[in-house]
């Protein structure tokens, strides 16, 4: 999602967006991206994905060799886990989770369902393309090779993520969308980039301290997982035993990223898009609304006219 403009507002202040100036850009923003071109959306979608893949494998080296898997150094992976979203909403890029938010606009009727499932669709496939394109090029380099503890690292991360009951798939996906939105939330109400760069590092470090999913990060690991399974040096580093490795499977990938697609879309669309849609942006809707109600009837006419919403939505096509 990119960061727009609010009309009326002096560029020149310093002042972060109020939160209600935050809901219009963020619906805003989700309607360009809802109506933005096939191709257009699909390479933002693969750009997004990349630097989500190259962020999951950067936090990930950076905690390998951390035996209790807590403490400084996973406050240090999830700083630099922090960079993908960091890079998506400074340079550009889309991601189905932080897409989520256009749940917003589809609230305010001025982006329709068949154009929300589309957008979600596509972004989807092209945030797959992009990091599963890190893992063969981290493979085809040999970096999980050279580093063993970094390799071994990813298995482990894989296994864990593989050996979930379905359930637990979709609470921690719920968890992890609703800190991915949060940081795009706090993102919009920013004014430099060096503040966006901020808002979006900390959520994120939290999501990877707290070890919820992401879809996209998800699709990586275990990408990467079925790959380094049978790689000698980096299953010697997991230390996982025979049994665990043989959850490394396509099918337990299947499963894990349903249910956290689905958890993903719970606390990207529910938890934070409805929740602030319904606070901040639904009394105008249904002034908006019965505003026009009055008009049309006051005409004689008895046919309401089309809500500002709609009229919006064309305008931007």
């Amino acid at each position: 999602m990119e960061v727009s403009p609010v009309p009326g507002r002096d560029p020149r202040t310093i002042d972060a967006f109020t939160p209600t100036e935050v809901a219009q850009r963020v619906r805003t923003a989700g309607v360009e991206d809802a109506h933005r071109g096939i191709v257009q959306t699909f390479w933002l979608a693969v750009i997004g994905g990349s630097v989500l893949g190259l962020a999951t494998a950067a936090a990930t080296a950076a905690v390998a060799g951390n035996s209790s898997g807590a403490g400084l150094t996973r406050v240090a992976g999830g700083l630099v886990f922090g960079l993908g979203l960091a890079l998506v909403m400074t340079g550009g890029g889309e991601l189905f989770t932080t897409n989520n938010l256009i749940s917003m606009a589809w609230a305010s009727r001025q982006v329709r369902t068949l154009e929300l499932a589309a957008n979600w669709i596509l972004v989807y496939i092209g945030n797959a393309v992009g990091t599963i394109s890190i893992v063969a090029l981290l493979v085809a380099g040999g970096a999980y090779g050279s580093n063993g503890a970094f390799g071994g690292q990813v298995l482990v991360t894989a296994a864990a993520k593989s050996g979930r009951a379905f359930e637990q798939d979709i609470a921690l996906g719920i968890l992890g969308n609703a800190l991915v939105c949060l940081a795009v939330w706090v993102c919009f109400g920013a004014r430099s980039t060096t503040d966006r760069i901020v808002a979006c590092m900390l959520p994120m470090t939290a999501l990877f301290v707290l070890n919820v999913d992401h879809v996209v990060a998800n699709l990586h690991y275990l990408a990467a997982g079925l790959v380094l399974r049978n790689d000698t040096a980096a299953v010697a580093a997991s230390g996982l035993s025979p049994s665990a490795l043989e959850q490394l499977s396509l099918a337990n990938m299947l499963t894990n990223l349903a249910g956290v697609t689905i958890g993903n879309i719970i606390g990207g669309s529910v938890l934070v898009a409805a929740v602030y849609w319904f606070v901040y942006l639904r009394p105008a809707d249904a002034a908006s609304k019965a505003a026009t109600a009055d008009a049309s009837h006051s005409s004689g006419t008895g046919v309401p006219a089309e809500d500002d919403d709609t009229d919006d939505a064309d305008a931007t096509r």
